[in-house]
């Protein structure tokens, strides 16, 4: 079951996930490219069936689940807490997974920067999350928007994250990093854990 599976990574990994002979779940909150995504896989031979879903309606989550007959959806906080929380569940999940017996396989992908519409994802946001009328963004909010645009448009192209996930769970592989770069720099945070060192700053923008 693929969440986000309308366009950019998880339209990749449906796609690859199809090609290996995996039943597909699609699920995304933009209906169109859904089932254009949806469409395309079937017309490969695929199974796959697409599942129109908010994630933020528990009723709508309850859906997918019950289309797909598995899932696991943690709940929502704000983004940074809410990727260390998932790292945390998954780390315990594949705990659990190995000390159960149960055959099933946990991975975690961390990826870095991917060219994906992420940037623009404003299309699909309801209107209670709209932000005040007549709300500018600041200089500097603008130049993260800019600098982050121009990342996601210099990175990994879904398709090959795609190959990345499907082999790493074809191998039984838990850690999936699309950016080896971002993956040394975090020596020098755990380095600090380990020495009792104040976090250092970090700039988005320089």
């Amino acid at each position: 079951m693929v969440t986000g599976a309308g366009s950019g990574m998880g339209r990749a990994f449906a796609e690859r996930f199809a090609r290996a002979g995996m039943n597909v779940v699609l699920a995304d909150i933009e209906a169109p490219k859904l089932d254009e995504a949806v469409a395309a896989i079937q017309a490969s031979g695929a199974s796959a069936i697409g599942v129109p879903t908010d994630v933020t309606d528990a009723a709508a989550v309850d859906r997918l689940r019950d289309a797909a007959m598995a899932g696991l959806f943690p709940g929502h906080s704000a983004y940074g807490a809410s990727k260390w929380a998932v790292v945390g569940i998954t780390e315990g999940l594949y705990q659990a997974m190995r000390t159960r017996g149960t055959g099933v396989g946990v991975s975690c992908l961390c990826p870095g920067w991917v060219n994906t519409e992420i940037d623009r994802s404003e299309r699909n946001r309801p209107e209670w999350a709209a932000p005040g009328l007549h709300v500018e963004a600041t200089a500097e909010e603008a130049a993260v928007r800019a600098f982050v645009s121009d990342q996601l448009r210099s990175g990994m192209e879904p398709d090959a994250v795609a190959d990345l996930v499907h082999d790493a769970v074809v191998a039984g592989q838990f850690w999936i990093f699309t950016d080896q770069q971002m993956v040394q720099s975090l020596a020098a945070r755990y380095d600090a854990l380990l020495s009792g060192t104040n976090p250092s700053d970090f700039d988005l923008v320089d």
